[in-house]
Order: structure tokens, then C-alpha cells, then sequence
């Protein structure tokens, strides 16, 4: 009997008798269908219903895209990213390899802005494109907990607390970074995991007559005998030209040096930056111990008088997970211009030089302090076509430039909540970073209400006093919640939400979208195992708090088809972990604009109930064609262009 206690006080045993009155009167009285949307049309497709959870799907037509010239890092070589497509490979921004699940068409007339970080590079994007940043706070943050040791006793480690990245758009960036004066950075890549080559001469060889090689022929001119010593370790014959201190003859290695096209050529062909990590290092180290200089604090430096085999360098040490910085200067003996110097700056522990006596002087050397790419100004240009792909890494990253730098459907939800306030006098809970700040989201509210617009340059804008009746109207109904990076995961959000349900009797509550919370470490790995959990935890709440709960989820905007020159209909099986995400939820509901690719002043508009649990209560899954009136805000009939819903006179409501 024990037992059965322990048991029965972590779950719920249920017998017929003990439901049977509530049966009954069901029997007697009707069962509890959904609550209807007031809208016959949508009602047949799906209703409100108290103790479920809701997954609404559909695309982001505007995009979250690069620039379609922007250098994409492929394990094939660079690709321009109007090159890349669904199916191709790239790599994410822990340099491995990952797969394109989703390419968009090239997208023109976007609001577009230029990113230049603190290295010099530059990156340009449209304003919806989703970067993974920290500020100064997580910064330091992260900084602190990687000087704690790695293991401690039970219970001391801190790192749990630790401030994570935050997901912002272009824009928001912008903003905060003009207004707020905040200072982001981006976290530094990887090495990138190209494949092992089998390469006709060491890298490490190459790297070192790149550096003192004469390129005329095979010859070495260097004053440090370990560096000689390493070709005749790898099978070449050395002797050494009398006619110089420091010059080497290299018996056969002038013919290898011909086949890969680099005598009177010097430059690092295609096949060695593509190397393995292990073959970019010894390059790098060749290079380095001939060419490069490092002093006890780590600070190293290679010079060239050849801008493009700086490029080439400084493309090498990139993709090796180092920052780099260029500068450019003047080459002069004993006061004398001889040439524009390149001069490739870095800080790393790596292991980069080989020759003992760079090696020991570099040991010392303590790690980077910014090991990112600060973002030193945004600002915006004209508009240029631009692309979004999507990848399949865990965070939904993928590395662009040469520089790898890592770069993860609203509106009729509010619409339909708008009506349920105002004749049922259903209470909301939103938390919708998209919309913030919250007054404009707000404001939009006003207009639909109104069904007049709300921006005074406008010649149909409303009257301040129609402004204040609607807002007066609907002030109690609907609650906006703004949570702040690092606690806006979708459990932190729930915990958000559960004293304000019980505090503003709260109906339902909007999540908007997904893409915008952050997501436990924990779940990095595998996209099911976390539309599990996600769905698990929302479906569980929205039963012990009697709400009816949404979430909403973007996807990429797809390719239009070939036979209609329209988009097809959004679903979640679209969306990594779709299936997990399919049966986890109670019902998937679809809005999209099918005709915007075509036309992107189109208005119509369709709504798709594609799963509903139990059809008998809630709808049966259909689809219904409507549009979307501007000037009003509002959503329309096809056929007569009425409201799907009459909206109240303005002349009915108080003004407080």
C-alpha cells in the first residue's frame, strides 16, 4: 500500500467511477466543444479550445539572407553564395561539414546593411538576418567561468549561470549598437574539418620554401639548419651551394614544385588551404618559421611584399580558427621605399612554428583575451539581391566569408485573438521578441480595431480620440512579455507565465516565434530529442493551467513550384525534428501568402488546420482562402471583400 501511495502522489490513477458524473453530463448536456473564432469559415477548420497546445506554421517571406556575392566556405573550395543550393555541403561554426537543407531564390529590395568587424572584415546582410552575438556582459561572463577548472566538487560548479549568446537580427543590432552604443562580437569558428589530401610535396616543406625558397627554382636560403634538415627527413637530397653561406640545393624538388605550378609562381594552390587541419598547421608552420616572428606574449606576425599571397595567408590562419588582422604599409631599406609590406597579425596558442627557437619563445604565450570578432560599426547601403539558405548543424549555423564568420506568420493569430477579447472576453498573454518594442505592437492592434491606420502621415490616419476608445478597449485583454536574453528559453518563458495566468486570468498565451528563444546546451545535438521536450513541456502546461497554448514556428521560404509559380503549403515536417514536433502537439495550423513570389504586393492569404487531435470538438482539416486588406489591417472575404468578422463601431466604445 506504500507503494501505491508514493506512485499515486506523482500520477493521476483515474477509474470509470471516478469520471462517470462527468460523463453523464456530457451525455446530458453536450460534450465541451472548442470555443468558436466567431468566423464560420475558420471555425470548420479549427476552434479555440482551453487545455491544448497549437503549433502554427509558415514562412518568413521576407528572408533572413547575405548577399548573393558573399564567399561561402565548402569542402570543395569557396562558392559564391548565389552558387550554393539545397543538397550542397558547407560547414558549420564548429567547422564541420554540413548540409543545405533549404535554399531560397535570389531576393531583391531588401533593407540591407553592411557589418564590419574589428579585423576589417566585412559582411553584408538584409535586416531579418539572424546573427549569434554576445555583448559585454556575456563576454565577460564566459571569460570568467573558462578560468574555473574543468572539474570541481559536487555542487560549486557555477557555469550553469553562465550568460549565453543571444540571437538578434541586422536590425536590431543597428539599433542597439547606434542607440545603445552596445559593443557585440561574434563568436571565432573552428578549424574547418576539410578531408585529408594526399599531397605531391609536405606541406610543412612548401610552407618554408614559400617563405625562403627561390622561386626561380628549388633552392633554400635559410641561416637555421633544423629547417633543412626536415627536407632531407622526407627523402630529398640537400647539399649545400658554395657560393653562399645559406644556400641549399634540393635534389628533385624543383621538378615537384613544377608539377604543383608554383616555380616563378609562389602562391599556396587550391588542394593545400583544403587540407586537413593537421596539413593547414604544417603549412602555417613553414611558413612561419621562415617568414613569421612571435615574442613571449604570443603576439605573432607574418610579412609579405605580395598582397595576393597575404590574402592567401590570411585565408590559411582563418581557416585554422585564428583571427587575423591585415595592415599595410611601406617595405624600406636603410631609408629607401622598396614596396608596399603586408604584415598578417595574430594572437594563438596554437602550435605554429616548429624551429626551437620561435617554439620556446611562443609556449609562453597565454591565451587570446577576445578570442571573437568584434562588430565595430553597421551601417546601411543600397540593396542588393540577396539568398537565405538553412543547414542542418545543430545550431542552425553555417560559416561565411573568407573570414568564416558565423552567421539560426503573426500577424492572423493576433488577428483571431483580437476577436476572442473583444466578444469573448478572452485574455492574452504574448511573448513575441519579433514585435518588440511593445508599443508597436501594440499600435498594430489599434489599427485593426480601428481598421484606420495609426501613422499621422497618413491622410486616413484615426483621431487621437478614437486611439484612446480603442485602447481603453481592449487594455485588459491582452498582455505583452518581453524576457531578456539569457533566461528566454521556452521553459523560462513558461515559468514566466504561470503567475500572471493565475494573477489576470489568463485564456491563452502566444509564443512568436520558436527561432527566437534560446536553446538549452543540453539539446544542442539532436533536433527531435528536442521538439520532444519542447512539445512534452507545453503540452503538460497548458493542461494544468487550462489555457490554450500556441507557438509558433518559422520555416525557410521554399523554392516556388515549377507547375503554379506559387509556394506549397508550410509544414512542420519542414521544420527539423518535424515529426517529433507533428505528434507531440495537439493541432498544426498553417497561414501563408502563396502568390508572394510572384508578387509581392499580392494579398491573398490561406489558412490550413493540417492536424486536429480530436476532430469531433475542434474542426476537421481543411483549408480556406482569404485576404488581407492593408489600409484596414484587417483580414477580408475573397469573394465581397467584407471582414470575416464584423469589428464594433468605434462610436460603441468609452472613452475613460
Amino acid at each position: 500500500m506504500e507503494d501505491i501511495k508514493d506512485i499515486t502522489g506523482k500520477v493521476e490513477i483515474v477509474t470509470i467511477s471516478d469520471v462517470e458524473e462527468k460523463m453523464l453530463s456530457g451525455l446530458r448536456n453536450g460534450k465541451e466543444k472548442g470555443s468558436t473564432t466567431h468566423i464560420k469559415e475558420i471555425d470548420n477548420c479549427w476552434k479555440w479550445r482551453k487545455q491544448e497546445f497549437n503549433i502554427w506554421t509558415g514562412y518568413m517571406n521576407e528572408g533572413k539572407a547575405l548577399d548573393i556575392e558573399t564567399y561561402i566556405p565548402t569542402p570543395t573550395g569557396f562558392a559564391f553564395l548565389r552558387d550554393i543550393y539545397k543538397g550542397d555541403h558547407v560547414f558549420d561554426e564548429n567547422g564541420k561539414i554540413c548540409t543545405v537543407t533549404n535554399a531560397t531564390d535570389i531576393m531583391y529590395n531588401h533593407n540591407c546593411y553592411r557589418i564590419t568587424f574589428s579585423n576589417g572584415a566585412n559582411i553584408i546582410a538584409d535586416a531579418n538576418h539572424q546573427w549569434l552575438v554576445d555583448n559585454k556582459q556575456s563576454r565577460a561572463s564566459k571569460q570568467r567561468q573558462n578560468k574555473r577548472e574543468e572539474t570541481q566538487k559536487r555542487g560549486t560548479d557555477q557555469r550553469s549561470k553562465c550568460l549565453q549568446s543571444q540571437i538578434l537580427t541586422t536590425e536590431q543590432l543597428f539599433n542597439q549598437i547606434t542607440n545603445d552604443k552596445e559593443i557585440f562580437s561574434i563568436p571565432l569558428a573552428q578549424e574547418t574539418d576539410y578531408s585529408f589530401k594526399n599531397l605531391l610535396i609536405d606541406p610543412y616543406l612548401l610552407g618554408a620554401w614559400l617563405g625562403d625558397g627561390t622561386s626561380a627554382n628549388g633552392d633554400m636560403t635559410s641561416a637555421d639548419p633544423q629547417i633543412i634538415e626536415y627536407f632531407g627527413e622526407r627523402g630529398y637530397i640537400v647539399h649545400k651551394r658554395p657560393s653562399s653561406k645559406y644556400s641549399y640545393g634540393i635534389l628533385k624538388f624543383k621538378k615537384d614544385l613544377q608539377q604543383i605550378g608554383v616555380i616563378k609562381h609562389k602562391h599556396i594552390p587550391e588542394e593545400y588551404l583544403q587540407g586537413s587541419i593537421e596539413q593547414r598547421l604544417a603549412l602555417l608552420q613553414g611558413l612561419m618559421d621562415t617568414d613569421g616572428y612571435t615574442d613571449e606574449l604570443g603576439r605573432c606576425e607574418f610579412t609579405t611584399i605580395s598582397g595576393g599571397f597575404s590574402q592567401q595567408v590570411y585565408r590559411l590562419i582563418s581557416s585554422l580558427g585564428i583571427k587575423v588582422y591585415v595592415t599595410e604599409d611601406e617595405a624600406k631599406l636603410n631609408g629607401k621605399y622598396i614596396s608596399q609590406r603586408f604584415r598578417l597579425r595574430f594572437k594563438t596558442t596554437k602550435q605554429v612554428f616548429r624551429l626551437q627557437r620561435k617554439l620556446d619563445k611562443h609556449q609562453k604565450a597565454n591565451p587570446p583575451k577576445n578570442n571573437c570578432h568584434i562588430i565595430s560599426k553597421i551601417e546601411k547601403v543600397e540593396s542588393v539581391p540577396v539568398k537565405c539558405i538553412e543547414v542542418d548543424s545543430p545550431n542552425h549555423l553555417f560559416l561565411c566569408t573568407e573570414d568564416y564568420i558565423p552567421t539560426h506568420n503573426s500577424e492572423f493569430i493576433r488577428f483571431l485573438s483580437l476577436i476572442k477579447a473583444l466578444e469573448d472576453d478572452w485574455k492574452f498573454l504574448f511573448c513575441a521578441p519579433e514585435d518588440y518594442p511593445p508599443e508597436e505592437f501594440f499600435d498594430s492592434l489599434i489599427h485593426t480595431l480601428l481598421g484606420q491606420s495609426t501613422d499621422k502621415d497618413n491622410i486616413h490616419c484615426c483621431s487621437e480620440e478614437d486611439y484612446i476608445k480603442a485602447i481603453n478597449r481592449i487594455r485588459h485583454n491582452i498582455i505583452f512579455v518581453y524576457i531578456k536574453p539569457p533566461n528566454n528559453t521556452i521553459k523560462g518563458v513558461l515559468e514566466t507565465f504561470k503567475p500572471l495566468i493565475d494573477e489576470y486570468s489568463i485564456d491563452a498565451c502566444v509564443i512568436d516565434p520558436l527561432i527566437k528563444f534560446a536553446r538549452p546546451k543540453n539539446f544542442s545535438e539532436r533536433d527531435d530529442i528536442y521538439a520532444a521536450y519542447i512539445t512534452s513541456i507545453c503540452t503538460d502546461f497548458a493542461r494544468e493551467h487550462n489555457i490554450s497554448l500556441h507557438l509558433v514556428m518559422h520555416q525557410l521560404t521554399p523554392r516556388i513550384q515549377e507547375t503554379t509559380g506559387c509556394y506549397p503549403k508550410p509544414t512542420v515536417y519542414n521544420i527539423k525534428g518535424g515529426g517529433t514536433w507533428a505528434d507531440g502537439c495537439d493541432n498544426i495550423l498553417s497561414i501563408w501568402r502563396p502568390a508572394y513570389a510572384a508578387n509581392k504586393m499580392d494579398s491573398q492569404v490561406m489558412f490550413a488546420s493540417q492536424k486536429i487531435k480530436k476532430q469531433k470538438l475542434v474542426g476537421i482539416p481543411q483549408e480556406y482562402k482569404m485576404e488581407f486588406d492593408r489600409r484596414s489591417n484587417r483580414y477580408v472575404n475573397l469573394e465581397n471583400k467584407k471582414d470575416l468578422w464584423t469589428f464594433p463601431q468605434i462610436k460603441t466604445f468609452k472613452l475613460e
